[in-house]
């Protein structure tokens, strides 16, 4: 596999790590996931009940109560 460099803002890498880290994954493997999933459109969505619902691929980590107010608490 061939290696490159990259410059990123901060907070890019930050999340990279985050993505990395959740799915025990390398770096590159994170960025490699996420540029095909980039490249090959957004997210599937449908309506159920009148809410839009995301399907997330299975090995999508769950998001918990902590979780969700950890990173309300990150917000500036």
């Amino acid at each position: 596999m061939p290696r490159t460099t990259l410059t990123l803002a901060d907070e890019v890498l930050a999340i990279l790590k985050r993505y990395a880290s959740s799915r025990s994954i390398s770096l590159g493997e994170a960025v490699g996931e996420l540029v095909r999933r980039g490249l090959h459109g957004g997210r599937p969505v449908r309506e159920v009940n009148g809410l839009v619902v995301v399907d997330l691929p299975a090995d999508s980590p769950i998001v918990r109560h902590e979780d969700v107010e950890q990173l309300e608490s990150e917000e500036p």
